[in-house]
């Protein structure tokens, strides 16, 4: 029997996952898989997870998504604290996680600005707070 690869995009796993409320957020960079010869460059997603109680807990199910959808390479860049209005269509990013040092917030900025998933949002960055 011949064994059929499923090939699966980068669209799978969004680029931005960002729960509504004040939350621990980590910075993910990975390397998309490719059956061609130059290397993809890496990409980066940004996650927060509600009730995540460490940075680990936001990070390890975007992990296992990006796993699954074919990412190699994957590293957690770092963390902090993201806070999502989506009554005010706002999002601050601001903090660090002691478990994966802070993340470059202006990554995480731009990288949720780019995901076209939060048209109209505010996404500022702030070196204050925990």
């Amino acid at each position: 029997l011949k064994q059929q690869q499923h090939q699966v995009t980068s669209t799978t796993v969004p680029s931005a996952s960002i729960a509504e409320g004040r939350h621990k957020y980590v910075l993910i960079r990975a390397t998309p898989s490719s059956s061609s010869i130059t290397t993809p460059s890496p990409v980066y997603f940004v996650t927060s997870k509600h009730g995540a109680a460490y940075h680990r807990d936001a990070a390890e199910p975007y992990i296992d998504r990006l796993e699954e959808a074919g990412y190699q390479s994957i590293v957690v860049e770092g963390g902090g604290r993201i806070s999502s209005t989506p009554s005010k269509k706002k999002i601050e990013i601001y903090g660090f996680s002691y478990g994966f040092g802070k993340a470059d917030h202006e990554i995480a900025k731009r990288t949720i600005e780019e995901s076209g998933l939060y048209p109209g949002y505010t996404v500022s960055t702030s070196d204050e707070g925990y």
